[in-house]
């Protein structure tokens, strides 16, 4: 595939992924409070498949790692919500089962490749250091994945979508360092994505914080 249309997917899917928490952060200043959407979930979907097969293009497991399993979160995510909305299982939330299925395929897959680039060494950098910097890369993706996997938990205890105060902890910490990581890796695309990430998880912080002192008042 021509460079050109690997950067293009990747800024496509990078403006799903990027949007999603646009219309978060708009929903959020219009309720003064921090809300996460329906559509929210499935421009993640889409940004995230998306992005799952530029980072395969590009080699990059440390993002695949993240991305695979991060699909599935979301897909679990659509069915807490339909089935909260609909109140029975239905043709489409059979799909969205198969979805999950597909997902966590994906992740056992990139789970394999990128066990296989650190066993192997491989240069999936142009840099001596490589395997330092995947395992830098890493401890940023586990924040970054683990945002997902509380927001995860906390949905299957309260039976349906939630998003805890860690999530956006989560989000900014492990955000920055993968920002770091792909700035190494010279990736314009995932540069530009953690880069505008940080102003909306600082600012859904800043109302939750809000809303907790409102509260104490």
């Amino acid at each position: 595939m021509n460079d050109w249309l690997v950067i293009a997917l990747g800024l496509f899917a990078q403006a799903l992924f990027t949007g999603r928490f646009f219309i978060q952060w708009l929903t959020t200043e219009k309720q003064k409070k921090s809300v996460v959407p329906e559509a929210f979930w499935y421009m993640s979907i889409a940004g995230g498949t998306l992005l799952y097969i530029y980072t395969y293009i590009q080699n990059d497991p440390v993002y695949m790692f993240g991305l695979g399993l991060n699909l599935a979160i979301y897909v679990r995510n659509i069915i807490f919500i339909r089935k909260e909305k609909e109140h029975t299982l239905t043709m489409v939330t059979y799909f969205w089962y198969v979805f999950l299925s597909v997902s966590l395929g994906l992740f056992l897959y990139s789970l394999y490749s990128l066990g296989h680039a650190i066993i192997n060494h491989e240069d999936v950098i142009d840099h001596e250091e490589s395997l330092a910097i995947i395992i830098f890369g890493l401890i940023g993706q586990f924040l970054f994945t683990g945002r997902f996997i509380v927001q995860w938990l906390a949905t299957e205890i309260n039976k349906k979508s939630t998003v805890p105060i860690s999530f956006w902890y989560l989000s900014l910490s492990g955000g920055l360092i993968l920002l770091v990581y792909e700035a190494l890796r010279q990736d314009p695309v995932l540069v530009l994505a953690q880069s505008t990430g940080s102003i909306v998880y600082i600012r859904n912080l800043y109302f939750i914080y809000k809303g907790k002192k409102l509260n104490h008042v």
